[in-house]
């Protein structure tokens, strides 16, 4: 109901304040620790949102180049998505950690570096200059994430990450209901946010929740699931993407993630529309009900994430961005 929304989230409120003030104390202190392990002759500077600050003025000391990493949208975007959503589901206000972002920063970094074209365009929406912007999509270690066969005939969806409105849980939970597919499951992998706790009331019987797991573990997960799906509202990237792919499973992600960046002309998955839930349900029922294209898209993502995706394919981009800065 409303009021237990209501309450819910004036606990989270609470939660989320407490949790910003004791983080932002940390922060300052991290933040500076890196600074100070700066020396001269460093010829680029890379260092996360969040604690860059003292780092970007070092670089300026030492004439080095500074680069912002950002493993997400703009943080404006963000706020304003999360704040819409949680609106549209009945609460009364949301307070977004991204708020208390230190903004300046951004503007102080020679460059910044997102992982997606979604995230590349929230910023240059946001005014942000193109050219300031290295996009790098991120990569899986594959040797971690083998693909074995499946061993029963349960056809399963797999979310991993936080069971949060962020990451579309909410819709994903209440597509998959309505479809009411016969021998399916839709399992959850990750911590549960304080929102969600009604919905999964709710729905309750609807989906089978696996708990919080270590990520060496997380490949027998997907290795008896035969869909992966990333629903996010917001999500910079999603590794778990990749993850998902390297095990053999074809995707469903939300066009607010790395998914675009992967998935070409729907080779190893679909992009469907953020808050696209008929489209959503669509996609699902599709592969539920074609063997033969969950196997096309699964072997084409194992393919791609082993080809083009490992945490060495990474390396070599990153390492061409930086040289191309250099000059």
């Amino acid at each position: 109901s409303y009021e237990i929304l209501k309450r819910c989230n004036i606990k989270l409120s609470r939660v989320l304040r407490r949790k910003v003030n004791f983080h932002a104390q940390i922060k300052k202190s991290f933040a500076r620790k890196i600074a100070s392990n700066i020396n001269e002759g460093v010829d680029i500077v890379n260092v996360w949102s969040g604690v860059a600050s003292p780092s970007i003025t070092r670089a300026k000391e030492i004439g080095a180049i500074s680069v912002l990493e950002r493993g997400s949208a703009h943080p404006e975007y963000t706020t304003k998505i999360l704040e819409e959503e949680f609106k549209m589901f009945g609460f009364p206000s949301y307070l977004s950690p991204e708020r208390f972002n230190d903004m300046s920063e951004y503007e102080d970094a020679d460059f910044v570096a997102l992982p997606s074209k979604f995230a590349f365009n929230t910023f240059v929406e946001h005014g942000y200059n193109p050219n300031k912007i290295l996009k790098c999509s991120y990569g899986v270690n594959v040797d971690e994430f083998p693909n074995l066969e499946k061993s029963d005939h349960v056809f399963r969806v797999v979310h991993v990450g936080a069971i949060s409105f962020q990451k579309g849980v909410h819709r994903l939970i209440q597509a998959f209901a309505e479809l009411k597919l016969p021998n399916s499951e839709l399992c959850l992998v990750g911590a549960i946010s304080p929102e969600m706790k009604p919905f999964l009331q709710k729905h309750r019987g609807n989906y089978r929740y696996l708990g919080v797991m270590p990520q060496a573990s997380l490949y027998k997960v997907y290795n008896e699931c035969n869909v992966f799906c990333l629903n996010s509202i917001q999500d910079g990237f999603g590794m778990v993407i990749l993850q998902a792919m390297a095990c053999g499973l074809p995707l469903i992600c939300s066009e607010n993630t790395g998914g675009p960046d992967v998935i070409c002309e729907e080779d190893c998955g679909f992009v469907v529309p953020v808050r696209g839930d008929k489209v959503l349900k669509e996609r699902i029922l599709q592969l539920y009900n074609n063997t033969a294209l969950r196997q096309k898209m699964g072997k084409a993502a194992h393919l791609k994430a082993s080809n083009q995706f490992s945490w060495s394919h990474y390396g070599k981009r990153v390492y061409t961005k930086f040289q191309s800065i250099l000059k």
